[in-house]
Parts: structure tokens; C-alpha cells; sequence
């Protein structure tokens, strides 16, 4: 029994060797060479350079095998017959063998000595086709091989051989696929839906196709995910919005935004001289801005709070009524500015020839001050009594500026 193993292997190992010595040298090209689109025209040459008749095996066909993406087949020029047999290569799209064997479409060889017989030609063979790829909307095969038939296929010798050779693979592809799609997911807050690329309307959530066709056949694909939301899922979804709604699922452009800044002038010490204005910008057409602090009644931006005393305050701004939240300010008080006051006195009671002058020493020489002072009343009931206590031609004397306000007979104000 392993005499009769080994023998069977041998027998296989032989057999592909003796297939693999029946054809030899193919070449071919491709002009143009690949890749292709519909309508264009390829010219294709195959040459098999030896035909090795194995137990006298002659040749009898070239079979040209084409994807479903060409069309118009032509022969341009058939095999040759160096030192063959009487005949010639005929050009036949089918044909069927006396075995039963189907050919076709390619050349075979008519031997006009011998109905039935190949050529004992060993080539070389060398044979020219036209393909043109085909019009078509889809991805089709542009698959081009070349099969050589011998007596052991058509059964034209019953000692043939090379029953196994397979194709010669000249080209694989697909035309471009024409057939175009699209697909869109749209969410929607109403009580219906029309899509523009039908002018259709729906009312209920689904997916919706629309198939057209070109003047080639064509056809492009719209795909349609809807979902319908009712009006009630309307609202403001963008979460920097002081309307924000968590809940909402389409935005209805309801989004209003805290677009205020709050401007602090703190008080002096001891008194309630603090201010809050409200700045907005940008302001937009019709809309109406109002603020609270410390929870009062809204009263518009514009307006300012005032007399108020250092501390902590809370802040909220409206636009349209609608809160963009609580925030806390802080009215703070002025630094303390110590001064000098210079003095001169009247020379002679009634000559009114004495001066005051202010000396702030904390203002290095050269800048402009921007301190702030506070006010301070004279004691008008004093004055009224004793108005020769009155110092007049007061003046205030800064880097750039000169404050001058005398008023003869009476106690000045200065802030």
C-alpha cells in the first residue's frame, strides 16, 4: 500500500511539471494601460512564445475570456502558423468541439488536411484585439485572460496533454461606479417636515429615500434619517446662554447673553459716596436691559446706583427679564491722602491778604494725581457768625491744574 502512495505523488508532482512545460514565454500589452472609464477604447497583443506538444499534443485555440465591463470586441490580427500544419486561424465568437467542449470567443484553427486537428506549429503565436469598456453605472469586472486550448481540451487526439494549463491573466479591474448617494440626518422641532429634494412632507419620524436617474441611467441615492420633535422640545441649547435649557432638543434662536459690565467707583471712608454703573455692549435692537443689586427692583442699565457705603453687593442682569445670574461686586473705599496745608497770615485785619495752600507730598513732582478727594462742608453756621474767620483767595495748585474758587464773604467748597 505505501508503494502505491508514493507512486500516486510521483505521478502528481510529474503531471504539474508536464502542465507547466506546455506554455511558455506569454507576454501581451495594453495600450493604453489601465485603469479605464467608460467608452475607452484598449487595444490588446498577446504572444505566446512556445507551445511545447507534449505525446504529440497539438494546439488548437485561443479562447480571450472578458469581464462583464467590456464590450465590442474586434480581432485586429490572428495568431501566426510558423512551420504548422496545413490551415489557418479562423475568428469565431462560438464555437462547439465534437467532444462537446464550448469555445469561443478567439481563434481557432481550421486544419484543412484533417477535420478535427490543431496545428503542430510551436509558435511563436502573437494575436491582436480591441475592447472598448462598456457605458454603465456600476463597478463592473474589466477582467482580461487568455486561455490556450490543445487535442486534450477539443479531443482532437486521444493522447493529448496540458489539460490543466491555466489562463494567462493579462488584466484586472472595474470601471468607476457612477451610481451616486448621499445620506442626512436631520433632528426637527415641528409638527411636520418638508424635504426639498422631493418637496415631500412628512409628519412622523422614518427614514425617507428619493432615487433619480441622469440621462446616462445613472441614478443618485438621497437617503433622508428624520427625526420630528414637537414644538415643545424648542428652546435655547447653547449652555453659555443665560436661557439655557437643558431639556430643549432643537434651538429656536431664543439665546440671550450677559453682555453687561458692572463699573465700580468706590466711597471715602466713613461716608456712602460709592456708585455702580452698568456698561452693555453690544446692545442689541429692541432688546431691554435692566440690573439689581442686592435684590432691588430691576431698574434699566442706564441708571446708576449710588450713596453707597463700602461692603460687599450682589450684582444680576436682565436682558428681556430673563436673569443671566448673581455675581458679587465689592464697593471698596479711596486710599487716605495726607496733605500739608501752607499758610500765610493777613497782614492787617481787613486787608483780606492772607493765603492756604495744599501741599500733597505723596504725588512724586511731574505726574498728573489721579487721587481722589473727598468732600468736605464748612461749618456755614460758624461762618455766618464769625466771617472774619473766612480765608478768601484759596487757591489749589496741582501739576497741570489750578483750582481758584473764591467767593468774597463766603466759606467756599472744595472737593
Amino acid at each position: 500500500m505505501k508503494k502505491v502512495y508514493i507512486f500516486l505523488f510521483l505521478f502528481l508532482i510529474l503531471g504539474n511539471l508536464i502542465h507547466a512545460q506546455c506554455l511558455s514565454s506569454q507576454s501581451y500589452t495594453l495600450n493604453p494601460v489601465g485603469p479605464y472609464v467608460s467608452g475607452q477604447v484598449v487595444n490588446v497583443t498577446y504572444t505566446l512564445g512556445d507551445f511545447s506538444g507534449i505525446n504529440s499534443n497539438w494546439i488548437h485555440a485561443f479562447q480571450i475570456n472578458l469581464g462583464v465591463g467590456w464590450t465590442n470586441l474586434i480581432p485586429i490580427t490572428a495568431p501566426g502558423n510558423p512551420s504548422g500544419s496545413n490551415g489557418s486561424w479562423l475568428w469565431d465568437i462560438q464555437h462547439t468541439y465534437a467532444n462537446g467542449f464550448n469555445f469561443g470567443p478567439g481563434w481557432r484553427f481550421v486544419n484543412s488536411s484533417t477535420a478535427g486537428w490543431g496545428t503542430s506549429s510551436d509558435g511563436p503565436f502573437t494575436m491582436s484585439f480591441q475592447v472598448t469598456v462598456a457605458q454603465t453605472c456600476t463597478a463592473d469586472d474589466l477582467g482580461i485572460s487568455i486561455d490556450v486550448f490543445d487535442d486534450c481540451i477539443t479531443g482532437g487526439w486521444n493522447n493529448g496533454s496540458c489539460c490543466n494549463d491555466p489562463s494567462y491573466n493579462i488584466y484586472n479591474g472595474t470601471t468607476p461606479s457612477l451610481n451616486t448617494s448621499n445620506s442626512t440626518t436631520i433632528t426637527h422641532c415641528a409638527s411636520s417636515y418638508t424635504w426639498l429634494v422631493n418637496n415631500q412632507t412628512y409628519i412622523t419620524s422614518g427614514t425617507y429615500i428619493d432615487v433619480s436617474t441622469n440621462a446616462a441611467g445613472c441614478t443618485h441615492t438621497e437617503t433622508l434619517n428624520l427625526i420630528i420633535h414637537p414644538i415643545s422640545a424648542n428652546g435655547c441649547t447653547d449652555p453659555l446662554a443665560c436661557n439655557y435649557d437643558p431639556l430643549a432638543i432643537c434651538d429656536d434662536n431664543s439665546c440671550v447673553y450677559n453682555v453687561s459690565t458692572p463699573l465700580v467707583t468706590n466711597t471715602c471712608t466713613g461716608v456712602s459716596s460709592g456708585e455702580i454703573n452698568v456698561a452693555v455692549s453690544p446692545i442689541s435692537p429692541g432688546a431691554i436691559y435692566t440690573y439689581s443689586i442686592n435684590g432691588s427692583v430691576p431698574s434699566i442699565y442706564s441708571n446708576s446706583t449710588n450713596n453707597l457705603s463700602a461692603g460687599s453687593y450682589t450684582y444680576e442682569f436682565f436682558v428681556n427679564g430673563i436673569s443671566c445670574g448673581i455675581q458679587s461686586i465689592l464697593v471698596g473705599t479711596f486710599n487716605t491722602t495726607v496733605v500739608s496745608i501752607n499758610t500765610t497770615d493777613e497782614t492787617c485785619i481787613g486787608n483780606a491778604d492772607g493765603t492756604a495752600s495744599i501741599n500733597n507730598s505723596n504725588v512724586p513732582p511731574g505726574t498728573v494725581s489721579t487721587l481722589s478727594y473727598c468732600a468736605s462742608s464748612p461749618n456755614t453756621g460758624f461762618f455766618a457768625t464769625t466771617p472774619s474767620a473766612i480765608v478768601e483767595n484759596v487757591v489749589l495748585i496741582g501739576d497741570n491744574n489750578t483750582i481758584n474758587n473764591n467767593t468774597a464773604g463766603t466759606a467756599d467748597f472744595y472737593e
